[in-house]
C-alpha cells in the first residue's frame, strides 16, 4: 500500500517515505549507557545471566555487539538493585523469574 504526498511545486502525487521499521536491537552503548558500568562488566553481567548474550552477527562483537531490546530495562534494574546492595547472583536469580519483551 503506498501512501501520496503532493508535492507544493508540481502538484503530482509524489510517493511519501515510509517510516523505518523500529530496530530489533540495541548496540553495546546504550546497554553501557543504561547500565552505567564499564564494558568489562557488562562481559561479566552477560556471563553470569544477567544480561542476555549478544545476537549473533557478522561484526557483533565488542563495541558492534548487538543485544536484543530487553537488555536495555534488564541493565538498567540491575543497576539499582546493584546500588540496593543486592549480590550478583540474587540478581541473576530474581531477573531470570522475569518475563522480558524483546
Amino acid at each position: 500500500m503506498r501512501t501520496w504526498a503532493f508535492s507544493a511545486y508540481t502538484c503530482l502525487p509524489v510517493p511519501r517515505r515510509l517510516p523505518k521499521p523500529r530496530r530489533t536491537f540495541v548496540v553495546t552503548e546504550e546497554v553501557l549507557k543504561a547500565a552505567g558500568v564499564s564494558f568489562v562488566t557488562l562481559r561479566e553481567w552477560v556471563r553470569r545471566g544477567i544480561i542476555p548474550e549478544p545476537i549473533e552477527s557478522p561484526r557483533g562483537r565488542g563495541n558492534m555487539a548487538k543485544y536484543p531490546r530487553s537488555a536495555v530495562p534488564r541493565a538498567d534494574l540491575a543497576r539499582r538493585l546493584r546500588d540496593d546492595r543486592w549480590t550478583l547472583d540474587k540478581i541473576a536469580e530474581y531477573l531470570k523469574s522475569l518475563t522480558w519483551e524483546d
